[in-house]
């Protein structure tokens, strides 16, 4: 299916698989993975399940893009990013070439940011992928979804709940915000974009 080429990206979203797990915290990143493809729905193929992901290929401006949604719950994420990228040929010369979207305890809600090569900070999926590929030269956008300090339940629990209409709202801004910034990425690259994805 799929040919190693010179220009290629991989863009994985992490959360969970399963109804139950819809539009929770703990989800963002698979949300932020299907408002990119719901935006550019024209230039990608059916989604097919491979490695473990729920996978689909297009282009943009020429460029061979995978979006993956890894279907092995947050901890294991990283056996379908490893599969995913050995397939690929996506060797640590090319880890440049994947991006990681997720969810972030450290940033409150409507934060985001962007990190390349940067520790895990003790998200377990993005420790699993660290451990699947052997390095962590991946680019990672991070999605805020922090504690209010009123919540009194215990992390585990929290970034498993759904966000509520409120959050909601602000939860969609920044999936568009997300969107318009891989647009960015893939256009004039990751570091130009830093600057302003990160304000």
């Amino acid at each position: 299916m799929w040919v190693r080429s010179e220009k290629m990206k991989l863009i994985i979203g992490l959360g969970n698989p399963g109804k139950e797990y819809k539009n929770t915290r703990h989800n963002f990143g698979f949300m932020a993975i299907l408002d990119f493809y719901q935006h550019h729905r024209a230039d990608f193929r059916q989604w097919k399940e491979k490695f473990n992901a729920l996978v689909t290929e297009g282009k943009f401006n020429g460029e061979k893009i995978i979006l993956a949604i890894p279907q092995t719950y947050m901890n294991n994420s990283g056996e379908a990013a490893g599969a995913l990228a050995k397939y690929l040929k996506l060797t640590p010369k090319h880890f440049d070439d994947i991006w990681l979207i997720h969810d972030d305890i450290d940033l409150p809600l409507g934060a985001t940011r962007l990190s390349i090569d940067a520790a895990s900070a003790g998200h377990k999926g993005v420790e699993s992928i660290i451990k699947a590929l052997g390095s962590q030269g991946f680019a990672r956008w991070r999605l805020g979804i922090q504690m209010p300090r009123k919540n009194k339940l215990p992390t585990d629990q929290y970034v498993l709940k759904k966000f509520n209409a409120k959050e909601m709202k602000i939860a969609q801004e920044v999936l568009h915000k997300t969107t318009a910034a891989l647009d960015g990425a893939l256009t004039i690259g990751l570091a130009r974009v830093m600057n302003i994805y990160n304000r």
